[in-house]
C-alpha cells in the first residue's frame, strides 16, 4: 500500500502548514525515541516525503514503521498512531511542519 500525505485544514490554526501521514487506514506518528531525541513536533516534512515501510518484529510486538531521509539530515521513522506512549513518557507528533520554521 502506499503512503499517503493528509494535509492539515488551513482554518484550523493549530495544524496549519502541516501534514500528516497514513498507509491504508493506519496513521503514523513520530516519537523522539525513535529519532535520537528530536523535537519531533518541529520535523520538516513534506507532502512529497519518500516513505519507505518496514516491519520491525522486535518493535512493539511487531509493527510496520514508516523510514524517511529528512533534507540534509538523518532519517525520520515513524509508527503507528496506535502504538506510541509504550516506551515512556515522550514527544510525539502526527501533524509535521511543511516549512522549516513553527
Amino acid at each position: 500500500m502506499p503512503v499517503r500525505a493528509v494535509v492539515a485544514n488551513p482554518q484550523v490554526a493549530a495544524d496549519r502548514d502541516r501534514v500528516a501521514f497514513q498507509r491504508g487506514p493506519i496513521v503514523f506518528c513520530a516519537e523522539a525515541v525513535d529519532n535520537a531525541g528530536a523535537s519531533v513536533r518541529t520535523l520538516p516534512l513534506s507532502a512529497a516525503t519518500p516513505w519507505q515501510a518496514e516491519f520491525r518484529a522486535e518493535l512493539l510486538g511487531g509493527v510496520e514503521v514508516l523510514r524517511a531521509p529528512l533534507a540534509g539530515g538523518p532519517t525520520v521513522q515513524a509508527i503507528p498512531y496506535f502504538a506510541w506512549a509504550n516506551r515512556g513518557p515522550d514527544e510525539m507528533s502526527v501533524w509535521f511542519l511543511t516549512t522549516a520554521s513553527p
